[in-house]
């Protein structure tokens, strides 16, 4: 799964995915996390890996901790990312959860 960037001020026409922590709060397992940019994709998956876990796969109890650990590495925090993960609801209810207005 890719988390695209978040970006702007909600409600501005020139805001990008202003339910990024929503939706990230919605993962209950991940398998792995890394940066997924332009900048980063020709590296190896090794050195784009966020280090959020030293065992894998990391099941999530706090959604709010794993949203601050996924942006620990510095530089925008609500960056581009991509997940392997498991645990996530339906893609109906995925899409009904982060459709609703905020």
């Amino acid at each position: 799964m890719i988390v695209e960037v978040r970006g702007g001020t909600r409600g501005t026409p020139g805001a990008v995915n202003t339910k990024y922590a929503e939706g990230l709060q919605l993962i209950r397992a991940l398998a792995d996390a890394a940066v997924d940019t332009r900048t980063t994709a020709g590296l190896p998956i090794e050195q784009r890996r966020l280090n959020v876990t030293d065992r894998w796969p990391l099941v999530i109890d706090d959604p709010v901790e794993l949203q601050r650990r996924l942006g620990a590495k510095g530089g925008n925090s609500t960056r581009r990312i991509r997940l392997w993960v498991d645990g996530l609801p339906e893609a109906s209810g995925l899409v009904g959860i982060l459709s609703r207005s905020v």
